[in-house]
């Protein structure tokens, strides 16, 4: 492409910037580049190649060559590039949360240490006349002494309260272990802490199979609760 050919570039540009400013189609100053054609150039601004070789008084034997500044109408500039994202860091793991542990429920059960391993179903209340305990087991459960004695009593004094056996220890104490369905122990035998007594009884006076457990200083009655954990 020749001197004039360029200069001609040159007014068209100065000429299309004044009509810009007048309302016609936007238009935009392009040079070419390296291994660039005017198809090329058409393609990317999305406008035909006639179009840019009418507006740039360009006839078909003309070639741009890499330098050459061409007016490019009607199109617009080329699509910017989408900004490349930097490819997002994974989050950190956020440290395991404390759990406060679930406040410790109160059980109404019983566990080692006791005749047996069951729910209480009646408390020790002497004042409403309950002067034990009875704890809720599945029929036939052994049945073991709380601490070391000597057995008072074994036997059924009444069909209706089932199988019976007391144990005497030190200091006047006594523990009483009812509604046994049978007995396994005979009086004046001494009894290890843990030797089964018996076997739990059925259900009785209202309530499911169960054993009935009482501790007695002299006659008067004392908390198993007490007794069984040493205070």
């Amino acid at each position: 492409m020749g001197r004039r050919r360029i200069v001609t570039l040159v007014a068209c540009l100065g000429v299309a910037a004044a009509v810009g400013a007048c309302g016609t189609p936007y238009a935009l100053r392009h040079r070419v580049g390296p291994g660039e054609t005017l198809a090329a150039v058409a393609a990317r601004y999305g406008v035909s190649e006639e179009e840019i070789r009418r507006f740039n008084h360009l006839t078909p034997k003309d070639r741009v060559r890499p330098g050459d500044v061409l007016f490019v109408p009607a199109g617009g500039p080329p699509p910017a590039e989408a900004p490349r994202e930097k490819p997002a860091k994974p989050p950190r793991p956020e440290p395991p949360r404390r759990v406060a542990p679930p406040p410790e429920r109160r059980s109404r059960s019983t566990g080692a240490g006791w005749p047996v391993d069951g729910k209480v179903v009646r408390g020790f209340a002497p004042e409403r006349g309950s002067r034990g305990v009875d704890l809720a087991v599945p029929r036939g459960t052994p049945v073991r002494a709380v601490r070391a004695g000597e057995v008072a009593y074994a036997g059924t004094p009444a069909p209706a309260y089932g199988g019976v056996v007391v144990l005497r220890h030190p200091g006047g104490v006594y523990t009483v272990y009812g509604n046994l369905d049978s007995v396994g122990v005979r009086r004046g035998e001494a009894v290890e802490r843990g030797r089964v007594l018996g076997t739990s009884g059925p259900a009785r006076r209202g309530l499911g199979p169960h054993v009935h457990f009482e501790v007695r200083r002299g006659e008067e009655p004392v908390d198993p609760q007490r007794f069984v954990s040493g205070r």
